[in-house]
């Protein structure tokens, strides 16, 4: 582990693959950051940033979902590739950079990028509002790349972290992923050492690693319970019906209205199959499926995984009923057609007291669910995250760099810029001697130096003064083409005024005889000293 000192605008703190960086400066106040560097040597590769608020802000006490005290700074986390001349607290441009926010009631996260370009990587933290407490703790991790797309080179069946919800019955088993399940976003959940996760990342976001340094929880084989809860708010009369999430307001004989106020809407199930009409002040027991108020059979969502609806309460407080009725998972089945209309939903309560997975469904394969469940006498469901792990991380290194099986750290090319997009101080050719496993530069006129830095003085001095051969010839031809070019034209000149006067034919060429006056030549050469 590593410290660094107190931060200034002009420094940039460059991390150790593998260790923790502690911050020991001062305390980072709202609209102050902080700038970490470190490089991608090749390619395909995965970078994982981890931050961990310092020790005694994590202590805090959490209330009603946010820190009360010590360290309640919400931080914006913006990760780029090359340097910014001048990063201001807005960070750098989005459309260039991965982003994330962390909230003040989370105590760690997780920056996950993937599939990144070699060159140097810049992490900017800014305070948005609060105070960062000095002692939080940096770490980066490179892998290489765990997405499908390169199985031939990391053997993934699917890409690192997705998520799968298999429903097991009698006869058949139907297995569902991204988009079509979930995870709701319930932030840094769980304890010091498992969060409420499946995986070790939050599968929803493939750049956000909510499971921050804990271990998940899955992977979820259990049988399915639906919850019977009392209706939180009877003021209405509905009624429910076998395989189908939503909750039906008004009277199945006359009428209805779904919970999205469509009147007698279509239904995905059977509509004869009517589970349920509850009428208020009439109905003894009533129960709907939400799990927002007592669950009635909390016995039997002991062990098991507990399907419920959406509506009527936070996620969270789903989640807690179930968790507090000793299920392992929450499932809870969306209400409305438009897809996982509410999976980045956070909730109401501390994540540190949502301790099992919960996972949403789409309306459709979860009245496919919930029809199954009628039907027949068990089903069972498993939930699981597709976890790929490489066996080695470099596949191709960055030009100038060698070798993969060193993760590309044996030799680097002299004058390489930051994005790795040339060497030599692109002012030669770099060559690597394969004996002694090296690099040099082979310079270009006039340079010189390690990696040809150094621009040659005497070589400069001479080349002001002198002009290049090919230049040269090209320069006296030009001239010599000039010169023969008015001598005939000023032959011509004179040919014509001879014709004017009638002394000679077409194809005569003119010079002057012994008996011509010397004026003549003097004339003729007089014309061509004035041309």
């Amino acid at each position: 582990m590593s410290d660094t000192d107190a931060y200034d605008a002009s420094g940039v703190v460059d991390l150790v693959e593998g260790e923790t960086t502690r911050y020991v400066g001062a305390d980072v106040g709202s609209g102050a950051f902080v700038m970490y560097r470190f490089e991608v040597a090749c390619a395909p590769t995965d970078a994982e940033i981890s931050f961990r608020r310092a020790a005694r802000a994590r202590a805090t006490e959490e209330t009603n979902g946010a820190t009360n005290g010590v360290d309640a700074a919400e931080i914006l986390f913006v990760l780029r590739r090359g340097r910014v001349a001048n990063p201001t607290v807005l960070g750098f441009d989005v459309e260039d950079a991965i982003t994330y926010t962390m909230f003040p009631y989370e105590d760690a996260g997780n920056v996950d990028a993937r599939g990144v370009e070699t060159g140097a990587w810049y992490l900017q933290l800014i305070v948005v509002t609060g105070r960062l407490r000095s002692g939080f703790e940096i770490t980066h991790t490179l892998f290489g790349s765990r997405a499908a797309k390169y199985a031939e080179f990391n053997g993934c069946e699917l890409d690192d972290g997705t998520l799968s919800v298999s429903v097991r019955g009698a006869n058949e088993t139907r297995t569902f992923r991204e988009p079509f399940v979930a995870e709701p976003d319930y932030g840094a959940c769980g304890n010091d050492t498992h969060s409420c996760y499946l995986g070790e990342k939050h599968s929803g976001f493939p750049d956000q690693g909510r499971g921050a340094e804990r271990m998940g929880v899955g992977p979820i084989d259990a049988r399915a319970v639906v919850a019977m809860s009392i209706p939180v708010g009877f003021d209405s009369d509905f009624f429910l019906l076998a395989g189908d999430a939503r909750k039906f307001l008004g009277d199945y004989e006359r009428g209805w209205f779904t919970t999205d106020g469509l009147l007698n809407a279509s239904l995905t199930s059977d509509p004869s199959r009517l589970l349920s009409q509850m009428t208020v002040n009439r109905t003894e027991m009533p129960f709907d499926h939400e799990a927002c108020g007592t669950l009635l059979n909390a016995a039997d969502l002991r062990g098991a995984v507990c399907v419920t609806s959406r509506g009527g309460c936070f996620f969270s407080q789903k989640t807690l009923n179930c968790q507090n009725a000793g299920a392992v998972m929450t499932v809870i089945i969306d209400t409305e057609f438009e897809p996982l209309a509410a999976v980045n939903w956070i909730g109401s309560h501390p994540p540190s007291s949502l301790r099992i997975p919960t996972v949403v469904m789409n309306l459709i394969d979860g009245n496919k669910l919930l029809t199954r469940m009628y039907d027949e006498p068990e089903v069972n469901i498993r939930a699981d995250v597709y976890e790929c792990r490489p066996k080695v991380k470099c596949q191709t290194c960055a030009p100038g760099l060698t070798s993969p099986e060193t993760n590309c750290t044996t030799a680097r090319c002299p004058g390489m810029d930051e994005l790795f997009s040339y060497n030599c101080s692109a002012r030669g050719e770099c060559r690597f001697d394969s004996n002694q496993i090296e690099f040099s530069c082979a310079c270009e006129d006039g340079y010189s130096g390690l990696g040809c830095e150094t621009t040659d003085a005497i070589k400069s001095d001479t080349s002001r003064h002198h002009v290049n051969k090919g230049t040269e010839r090209a320069v006296i031809g030009v001239v010599c083409g000039i010169f023969s070019a008015v001598v005939l034209l000023l032959v011509l000149v004179q040919i014509r005024r001879r014709r004017m006067r009638g002394g000679l034919p077409a194809h005569f060429l003119w010079k002057p005889d012994d008996d011509e006056p010397s004026n003549v030549t003097n004339r003729v050469v007089a014309s061509t000293s004035a041309a």
